[in-house]
């Protein structure tokens, strides 16, 4: 018994047998009134006595009690109440196996190779999920009688069913969204290289149509260009040459029609 019980015991006494002596007094005005002085007696306090009320008795006798001050007592105390460990933060139980847990946890990370913070923390809650449904049907089956089956516990059952489920759900929410963001990652990913390819289709679009303008210009001015004497002719200007990377990217693709308007200018500007 604590120190704090005695004198709340001692108090509980005290004012049993202060309540008895006042009715025994009772009983005796009550069966002898002549005896009784003239005058009666004023019992109520003096007006200067302080009045102790229950709350500052509480106060006073909370100083005796100052709590767990190490940290394994602190660490005993936070488990005053604790039940079934179901719900709150997550903790192994001593009865439970924790090289069980993290062989579980360690497994599920190898299955889905989780990289960022988001997908090791999914990873994790799918790993307690899964350990506190395991636990919550290992203590259904504590609620039944072990020879014959008989449920002796109904509403600790109810519970353990409800968490059971609860976790099962939560579980499969982790995954959904752990796979979802893995989704999100491919596609965003498959975007980009479709855009990378949709911007190199631009470039050599663009590329093929000033071939071809630099192939029109060549073809018109050595149309419109003067014979040169002894049959030479006379060389294309510099501007109007097709590019190397243009004769290049014509040669890879000799079908369409502006590459061939660059193969027909190339002699022009070997030429000169």
């Amino acid at each position: 018994m604590t120190a704090r019980q005695q004198r709340r015991r001692a108090e509980h006494k005290a004012r049993k047998e202060a309540n008895k002596a006042a009715r025994q007094t009772a009983s005796a005005n009550l069966a002898h009134p002549n005896d009784q002085p003239s005058e009666a007696q004023d019992f109520s306090p003096e007006p200067d006595a302080p009045t102790r009320t229950r709350a500052e008795i509480n106060r006073q006798n909370a100083q005796h009690s100052t709590g767990p001050r190490t940290e394994e007592g602190k660490a005993t105390s936070s488990l005053n109440h604790f039940r079934h460990g179901l719900a709150g933060r997550f903790v192994v139980l001593g009865w439970e196996n924790a090289d069980i847990y993290y062989e579980l946890l360690h497994g599920l990370r190898l299955e889905h190779q989780p990289e960022t913070t988001t997908e090791h923390l999914l990873v994790e809650r799918m790993a307690q999920h899964q350990w506190l449904s395991q636990r919550a049907v290992f203590l259904q089956d504590m609620c039944f009688h072990m020879k014959v089956p008989m449920c002796e516990q109904e509403k600790q059952l109810a519970l353990y069913l409800r968490y059971a489920t609860t976790h099962d759900r939560a579980f499969h929410k982790c995954l959904s969204d752990l796979l979802k963001l893995r989704a999100a990652k491919r596609k965003e990913a498959a975007g980009f290289e479709s855009q990378k390819r949709q911007q190199a289709a631009e470039t050599r679009k663009q590329e093929l149509h000033e071939a071809k303008l630099s192939a029109l210009k060549a073809k018109s001015e050595q149309q419109n260009r003067p014979a040169a004497p002894h049959g030479r002719e006379i060389p294309a200007p510099v501007s109007l040459r097709p590019s190397a990377a243009t004769v290049n990217s014509a040669a890879i693709h000799p079908d369409t029609e502006e590459s061939r308007l660059v193969l027909q200018a190339t002699p022009v500007a070997q030429a000169a």
